[in-house]
């Protein structure tokens, strides 16, 4: 046998052997994080939830006002319980505008709203108020606003008009300054966490927080989860849309994960299976932190700075290796793979797939995040509404400042989308529930 290829043999075999070990090591470390999240979701966060992992589906919905369980179908109707009828229209009166507007945030924790300060030799945390208050200026803008990166346990069940609807659990936080602000004691830990907070228009049931959280957990990778909610559309149709929040895996240390399985051969596209969970629950509109980009050829400044991010990812396996001293390269199959995962367009066709549309496309908004491109997404059925306009970017100078080339993150290190959306007349006209209208009149 050639000495060369014999070589190159015992290289692959160390290379696989040393990622075995590193996959073993991080499924065991996930999967202690997943048992002691879960745990702390049944102990502190009192709320009906569907868990489901990769093999099973058990779905619990509860009317919107009163909290009856409505079984495992997708409510389309409140129980029907005059009291609860009576309530939805006292939430909604006078209520005339046939559209809403509904927007998706990653607010990055908040992070952004405090400044560090040196008072009399001791380092305090303090919010900057004029930056709050730009804050609640974008607030204003939405009817109904999904954040991700929020943060559990987070007493503001209001921002400015808006109240929090729902909110879900993910994991575990262990950034320094997110700690600092939220858990300086080191006494109750924090979590990542999406939440949908809507006017009282489309309240459902006035700071009613019971939530529906979905936990989605795939071996090897951390948990997700994803917030549903339901809310009325207007006062005289007893009909309500479905909403789910949810911020999908990926990010830089992610990213770096699933290289690694390209490199060993054990490729997984997480979001995907994570996607095709969400469709399962059947929502009328989905957002979210995709962590997926949305491919434009003709953004090369996008396409150069995901190349880079590859190649810095692949240079630090490259160092860790050490002793091998290998350089490593993405074949052809393993350069699609990495496509897949990091370009939204398969995650898109699936939805699309599905009867979801999104709010908009590259030639609308360029960049929703500082790491450019549009990784934050709004989807919605098309046979049930219509979109109005175009989808927007809110007050991108007062979030980032764009300088050098490069976004420098003011409010958030991404932007807050807006689209508005209005219910299809031939889906009203199609609804069973219509024949109900005269009940709602008594």
């Amino acid at each position: 046998m050639n000495v060369k290829s014999n070589n190159k043999r015992k290289t692959q075999s160390d290379i696989k052997k040393y990622f075995k070990k590193i996959k073993n090591t991080t499924e065991l470390t996930e999967s202690n994080d997943q048992i002691e999240s879960a745990q702390i979701e049944q102990d502190q966060i009192e709320q009906d939830q569907i868990v489901y992992s990769s093999n099973n589906l058990i779905p619990t919905w509860n009317c919107t006002i009163c909290g009856i369980d409505l079984g495992t179908h997708n409510p389309r109707q409140f129980c029907g319980k005059y009291y609860c009828k009576m309530v939805n229209s006292l939430i909604i009166p006078g209520y005339k505008k046939k559209s809403f507007k509904i927007g998706t945030w990653n607010k990055e924790l908040g992070l952004q709203l405090y400044n560090y300060k040196n008072i009399d030799e001791k380092k305090e945390i303090v919010r900057d108020e004029t930056k709050y208050k730009n804050f609640l200026k974008i607030i204003k803008k939405f009817d109904i606003l999904c954040f991700q990166e929020d943060v559990i346990p987070n007493p503001n069940l209001t921002l400015g008009k808006l109240i929090k609807g729902a909110e879900s659990i993910s994991h575990k936080l262990e950034w320094v300054k997110s700690n600092e602000i939220y858990n300086p004691t080191g006494t109750v830990p924090t979590y990542l966490a999406n939440s949908i907070y809507t006017s009282e228009l489309f309240a459902g049931g006035i700071n009613n927080l019971k939530s529906n959280t979905k936990l989605i957990s795939f071996p090897g990778i951390e948990t997700r989860s994803v917030v549903v909610y339901c809310t009325p559309i207007n006062e005289k149709i007893p009909f309500s849309m479905v909403i789910a929040n949810t911020h999908l895996s990926g990010g830089r240390y992610e990213d770096e994960l699933v290289l690694k399985e390209i490199l060993f051969g054990s490729y997984i596209n997480y979001k995907y299976l994570e996607v095709k969970k969400i469709i399962e629950l059947n929502p009328d509109i989905i957002t979210g932190d995709f962590n997926a980009k949305f491919l434009n050829p003709d953004y090369p400044e996008l396409i150069n700075k995901i190349n880079a991010h590859r190649d810095d990812i692949l240079k630090k396996i490259n160092n860790n290796l050490g002793e091998l001293e290998t350089d490593l390269k993405l074949n052809h199959t393993q350069q699609l793979q990495w496509e897949d995962w990091i370009w939204i367009t398969r995650i898109d066709l699936l939805l699309k797939a599905n009867g979801y549309t999104n709010a908009y496309t590259t030639n609308d908004i360029l960049d929703t995040n500082s790491f450019l491109g549009a990784c934050d997404v709004i989807y919605y059925k098309t046979n049930i509404f219509n979109q109005i306009g175009k989808a927007t970017i809110i007050n991108n100078p007062v979030v980032m400042e764009y300088n050098d080339n490069q976004y420098i993150p003011v409010l958030s290190d991404h932007f807050p989308i807006q689209v508005e959306l209005e219910i299809n007349k031939k889906y009203l006209d199609s609804l069973d529930s219509l024949d109900s209208l005269d009940l709602l009149k008594k």
